[in-house]
């Protein structure tokens, strides 16, 4: 029983982590003004991916990164990753634990006029 608890414990703390989480990104995008700056795409969304390896299921997943393109890039940095973090947080969470082989595959491709993000994984959703 005690066990029991301990991890209901653990689940609460971070549920309770991820709120935490989404409200300082809330907050930065609300009171902050928009500085604009060089988007490294692969870095930026390996740092995020990193950022789940806590995650449940994170061991479970195989993931790629495939960014192609030469072109620069400029936005607000922390706009673009809470947009990515979410993304990328809901194909870790919703991971499909009864297949042999989770994945998520992140293709990108950055042109002068616009970036391409996909994020393709064999979850439940």
């Amino acid at each position: 029983a005690l066990v029991e608890y301990a991890d209901k414990i653990e689940t609460s703390t971070h549920k309770l982590d991820k709120i935490i989480r989404d409200i300082i990104s809330f907050s930065k995008t609300t009171y902050k003004n928009v500085h604009s700056e060089k988007i490294d795409f692969e870095s930026l969304i390996w740092k995020i991916v990193n950022n789940h390896c806590a995650d449940e299921h994170f061991g479970k997943i195989k993931i790629q990164v495939s960014i192609s393109g030469s072109s620069l890039f400029y936005n607000d940095t922390d706009r673009v990753e809470i947009i990515l973090d979410n993304l990328i947080r809901n194909a870790i969470q919703f991971v499909d634990v009864n297949k042999a082989h989770s994945f998520i595959n992140i293709t990108g491709e950055v042109t002068s006029d616009a970036v391409v993000i996909e994020i393709h994984d064999n979850g439940i959703g």
